[in-house]
């Protein structure tokens, strides 16, 4: 019996010693700092204007490096050349009062001036041709652009003398806007010639050139300078230069051109009293009308 118990407190003391092994070993376990987490792998972001990562304008060297940088806006462009559809106060119709065809109808507002009212009938009507017309030109640039016009360039379709038989009508009364530069286009000879009246110079293009840098914008005409007393059909093309890219602008097709005639002095010896106006009341041409009377 003695044996026995002996044994069996031998056994439970074994076992105890195991236990207490093992809860030793936990106790140090939990006392161990956890194993830091991997690195996360490197990354860009881009947030608006801000930027996380390596990039052109922020450079780093090193491992498991986070950079921030904030980049300037990107410049907003907005450089260009516009043409728009030259319009003229007088016209000449190649052929008799009578055969006038009718315009399209203005309100009363429009009586001192209703050339634009109709800007598409006069461009589209065989035979009307505007006398010394004006192309409007807008030339735009931003902070960071330049942008030039290098050539201006007539091009003539056909050319015929002025008939003996013709008429003048008249749709503006008044005085138009002022012009920041004239570039005179002589159809003779083939040359450009421009005034501009903010610098008071005057010069060819080419060699020259109509030049913007940086954030500005103006705006002028081109002028016909042709053969006296000739009806002309053609197109005008604009050679422009945006950040140094060429851009060709052009302004008249064979089935739909330009028509003019110079508005030099030996070309316009036209009375007032011969000028033809549309007359709103009886609705039919009138000649010597005056603005005001219909």
């Amino acid at each position: 019996m003695k044996i026995r118990e002996l044994l069996s407190h031998l056994w439970w003391q074994g076992v105890a010693a195991i236990v207490g092994v093992f809860a030793l070993i936990a106790a140090i376990m939990a006392l161990l700092p956890d194993d830091p987490p991997p690195a996360p792998p490197p990354s860009v972001e881009v947030r608006n204007n801000s930027i996380t990562g390596d990039n052109n304008q922020c450079n780093a060297q090193g491992e498991d490096i986070r950079l921030s940088c904030v980049l300037p806006a990107a410049p907003i462009r907005f450089g260009d050349v516009s043409i728009a559809w030259p319009y003229s106060s007088y016209y000449v119709f190649a052929g008799n009062a009578t055969a006038l065809p009718t315009p399209p109808p203005y309100g009363k507002e429009d009586r001192a001036n209703h050339c634009d009212k109709w800007a598409d009938w006069l461009a589209s009507t065989p035979g009307m041709y505007a006398i010394g017309p004006g192309v409007e030109v807008g030339m735009t640039s931003s902070e960071t652009e330049v942008v030039a016009i290098t050539r201006i360039e007539p091009k003539v379709f056909e050319r015929k003398p002025l008939p003996a038989d013709h008429t003048v009508i008249r749709c503006q009364f008044g005085s138009g806007g002022d012009a920041g530069f004239i570039a005179s286009v002589d159809t003779r000879r083939l040359s450009t010639k421009v005034e501009d009246y903010s610098t008071g110079k005057q010069f060819s293009i080419p060699p020259g050139s109509l030049y913007l840098s940086g954030q500005e914008s103006a705006s002028g005409q081109i002028k016909f300078r042709s053969e006296p007393r000739f009806l002309y059909e053609g197109a005008l093309e604009i050679t422009a230069k945006i950040n140094g890219v060429e851009k060709k602008i052009t302004l008249g097709e064979p089935d739909r051109p330009l028509r003019w005639i110079t508005d030099e002095e030996e070309t316009a010896p036209w009375r007032p009293e011969d000028e033809h106006g549309w007359d709103m009341n009886t609705r039919a041409w009138k000649r010597g009308h005056q603005v005001f009377q219909g």
